[in-house]
């Protein structure tokens, strides 16, 4: 049985109105039932300070209220670091939720904007709750959730209910992400974080858990799928002039010769060619075989270039068999057509993909809109997987499931798990847990534009 509140409430208003429902929630406080009530009541919403709302959702689950509450600070105890994990299966899990809400300072503007914090982590966190609903998991699961932009980071910490989680998951914020991380280390819990992937995080800490795909994976990735997919094929890395960008060239091409490729080539592109340029891409292009481009760039400052490198490479490979490999950034951005897909052969590399078509993919936008009378981004799929990623472990593995999770693929609507463990940069090879730096998830697709669509390659 999973103990969740049911923080949304079905409106039959707008999404204006869906969302500032949410508002009471985050800014005031709700104090969770003792463990093992068992009364069933659904709450609507009011001006009250405090609900009880237990919903039933089947003969052998029980819904409790998430305790909101950010009460006066605690003093914590440290712990010493570890030298030895052991997974432990336990009766009770408690899980800890820190996302950011933001719910002080959210207004009514920005609560009514899908492309908001606030809309995008309300739809996260009814990803999760819809996840805790349908978990079959036999343990009893405690959730408390806390809005981690409306508190500082060690008031929340310093909660009694924290410390005695089995995970914490979050929060957002890269400071208060590495605080939470030293946190669960000292105290011997495992942290999850959704968000945020990068060896800066955490170190010398085998307790802490990145499920987004570091961006080193995703260039491992992109280039292991073109040597293979494309043998004999003539292969370059462009990008721009700047030191950062030839670093990245650099380390594209050390990737390929470490995997039997050491003629990668890498293409210097000028910026000014891709704007009043007659060509920007002078001899990459073969009339009678196959090219291959890689474009390695991912940041949001660098969408005008991602476009602007396949518009011209659109234009300028005439008849030539072109293929283009791209981050993220390159499917997320609204510049560039479905015509620049197809004509390009584009492949993505991604951890996420959600295929709106999939009947368990529709079931669940049909649930939330049944709900909430609006329209989900793809947060709700995300939270959904996160939340039975963290259930489905604890059921399989008991308390510390990172040590034994692994390839952990079936069942979930828009990613994969793959977790191991990334050794410490002065360790060849990993021997015990004084020798891990952290946990990360290697799961990634390969996605390919063909008829009309992306699909996993």
């Amino acid at each position: 049985m999973i103990s969740v509140r049911n923080l949304l409430q079905r409106l039959n208003g707008s999404k204006l109105m869906l969302l500032a429902i949410i508002l009471p929630f985050l800014m005031v406080g709700c104090k969770a039932n003792k463990r093992g009530s068992s009364e069933s009541k659904t709450p609507r919403p009011s001006n009250a300070k405090t609900t009880n709302p237990n919903n039933t959702l089947g003969a052998n689950k029980k819904v409790k209220v998430i305790d909101w509450t950010i009460t006066d600070p605690q003093k914590e105890v440290p712990i010493g670091a570890p030298t030895v994990i052991k997974s432990v299966a336990k009766g009770d899990y408690s899980v800890s939720l820190l996302v950011p809400f933001n719910g002080n300072k959210a207004g009514n503007n920005e609560l009514a904007s899908k492309e908001s914090g606030a809309y995008r982590f309300a739809c996260y966190y009814a990803g999760v709750q819809m996840a805790a609903e349908d978990n079959p998991i036999q343990s009893r699961v405690d959730v408390h959730v806390y809005d981690s932009e409306s508190a500082d980071i060690q008031s929340i910490l310093r909660r009694p209910q924290v410390k005695s989680s089995d995970v914490i998951v979050g929060p957002y914020d890269s400071k208060d992400l590495k605080a939470v991380a030293v946190y669960a280390q000292s105290n011997k819990i495992t942290h999850v974080s959704p968000w945020k992937s990068s060896k800066s995080i955490a170190n010398n800490n085998p307790y802490h858990v990145q499920t987004k795909p570091s961006l080193t994976k995703h260039y491992e990735q992109m280039v292991a799928d073109a040597v293979k997919s494309y043998p004999g094929k003539d292969i370059f890395v462009i990008g721009k002039s700047s030191s950062s960008d030839q670093k990245r060239m650099a380390y594209i091409k050390s990737l390929g010769k470490s995997m039997g490729r050491s003629d990668i080539k890498a293409y210097t592109v000028n910026e000014d060619s891709l704007r009043i340029g007659e060509t920007a891409f002078d001899n990459i292009f073969n009339p009678t075989a196959t090219s291959v481009v890689l474009i390695p760039n991912w940041s949001s400052s660098d969408e005008g270039f991602i476009y602007g490198c396949v518009r011209k490479l659109r234009v300028e490979k005439g008849e030539a068999d072109l293929v283009v490999y791209g981050m993220p950034k390159m499917m997320d951005t609204d510049k560039i057509s479905y015509d620049f897909y197809n004509n390009l052969n584009i492949h993505i590399i991604r951890s996420d993909y959600v295929d709106k078509e999939s009947a368990s993919a529709q079931r669940l936008r049909r649930r939330f809109f049944d709900q909430y009378n609006a329209f989900p981004t793809d947060d709700l799929y995300e939270g959904f997987d996160m939340m039975s990623f963290v259930l489905n472990n604890l059921d399989r593995h008991g308390a510390n499931f990172q040590t034994k999770v692994g390839v952990d693929r079936s069942g979930y609507l828009q990613t994969a798990y793959d977790i191991i463990p990334v050794p410490r940069e002065s360790v060849e090879k990993i021997k015990g847990p004084d020798d891990i730096n952290y946990y990360e998830n290697n799961a990634l697709q390969v996605l390919q534009f063909q008829n009309g669509k992306f699909i996993k390659k």
